[in-house]
């Protein structure tokens, strides 16, 4: 009897004390921003991500753009006049060159494109390539490469199993007297 007592004595004092349990309290703030990245299940998707990932210096939603190496590998074709600067180009290289171009920003990057073709094959599995002209803007603080770089690029998607979208192969070329996106790939890429 002497144990009830105390057990209710205890849990008395526990309640009584105000510890509301069962209230509700605010939220926390988020610990990051959020992005605008958004899952790949239709092809066109991957094109906003990549632009949205450059916008916001994101390298892991860069990357997630790629194809993932298991399942099929990705292949970068340089504009012909930087084919010698491309020896071997991999996903760790497209990561370095990421990495270092936004490590030295000043300012906000941008991407535009202006798609003038697109091809869609149902599969299996299922394919889409996008032609489109392209202006990039990296406003970064190397004084001996260029920050604006255009051309034309053909980058191709393909759908996995689980229906998600990817790239898997980009060709980039030139189409003026610009440097292109190869250039600043092989630039930052030391």
């Amino acid at each position: 009897m002497t144990k009830r007592i105390a057990l209710l004595c205890a849990c008395w004092t526990i309640c009584s004390a105000g510890c509301d349990l069962f209230q509700t309290r605010d939220p926390d703030p988020p610990s990051q921003g959020t992005s605008c990245n958004a899952t790949p299940d239709v092809y066109d998707v991957v094109l906003k991500n990549l632009s949205c990932a450059i916008s916001e210096h994101n390298a892991d939603n860069y990357m997630r753009c790629f194809a993932d190496p298991n399942l099929q590998q990705f292949v970068f074709e340089p504009s012909p006049e930087e084919q010698s600067k491309f020896t071997i180009w991999t996903l760790d290289s497209e990561r370095r060159y990421f990495q270092n171009a936004m490590a030295s920003l000043n300012g906000t990057p941008s991407f535009g494109d202006s798609i003038y073709n697109v091809i869609l094959s149902s599969g299996p599995p299922a394919t889409a390539t996008y032609s489109l002209k392209y202006v990039l803007f990296i406003p970064h603080l190397d004084p001996q490469a260029p920050k604006l770089v255009r051309g034309n690029m053909e980058l191709y998607f393909r759908e996995d199993s689980l229906h998600r979208w990817s790239m898997y192969r980009w060709v980039d070329n030139k189409t003026g007297p610009d440097s292109t996106w190869s250039y600043l790939k092989a630039w930052f890429n030391r």
